[in-house]
């Protein structure tokens, strides 16, 4: 009811008045491709809404990643940490690690390949429920996911006509990619089934002139 609402809020059967962008800090482990979410999370991507969705909390196990992130068009979020490496020199080099707890694909169903995109997601500091301008401090999924909605909101006014897919293309193309398995800059790097394509990089992304 609440993506039907976002892609025609007035309900008169026209979507131009649709939002522009839906994140989802929620989601159902072992994601379904009939989920109902996911099958209406793809449905308003694909009449121009960017849906942004947390992969799951679920940890690095295969095929675990939950809907709607498994859905197509959905931009499914794992979260990063920062850590430090030694360098030879003594100094310190601070390096992008996936969180343990974030959920790991391929997808269930056709093992197409998920998350999309990681961003921050571990000791988040945002605004607490219910306690005026207090703050919360939490670690999971749906902290990452509104790092990359927030993004996606500043290239979307950025290029006001590209496409929802043309602007999950062109955060996924400029991510950075180095995200390692640990902390020394020589330990492997995480495949995209659980870091998608890499870390999002803001800056890199608007730079960008075009996508693939």
């Amino acid at each position: 009811l609440a993506i039907e609402w976002a892609v025609d809020p007035n309900g008169d059967g026209d979507f131009a008045d649709r939002v522009d962008i839906i994140n989802m800090s929620l989601g159902s482990t072992l994601g379904d491709l009939y989920d109902t979410t996911s099958i209406a999370a793809d449905n308003a991507a694909s009449i121009g809404v960017i849906v942004v969705a947390s992969a799951g909390n679920a940890g690095d196990k295969r095929f675990v990643l939950g809907s709607p992130s498994n859905a197509d068009r959905v931009v499914s979020v794992a979260a990063t940490l920062h850590s430090s490496s030694q360098l030879a020199d003594g100094g310190t080099q601070r390096l992008d690690t996936i969180a343990s707890f974030s959920s790991r694909g391929p997808r269930v169903g056709d093992a197409f390949v998920k998350p999309d995109i990681a961003a921050p997601g571990s000791g988040i500091t945002s605004a607490a429920n219910g306690a005026g301008s207090g703050a919360s401090r939490l670690s999971g999924t749906s902290m990452a996911a509104p790092h990359v909605a927030g993004a996606l909101a500043l290239l979307r006014q950025l290029h006001p006509t590209w496409s929802s897919e043309e602007l999950k293309a062109l955060v996924m193309n400029t991510a950075y990619p180095l995200v390692r398995a640990s902390a020394p800059v020589t330990a492997t790097l995480f495949a995209p089934t659980l870091a998608g394509a890499g870390r999002v990089d803001l800056l890199a992304a608007a730079s960008a002139s075009a996508v693939a």
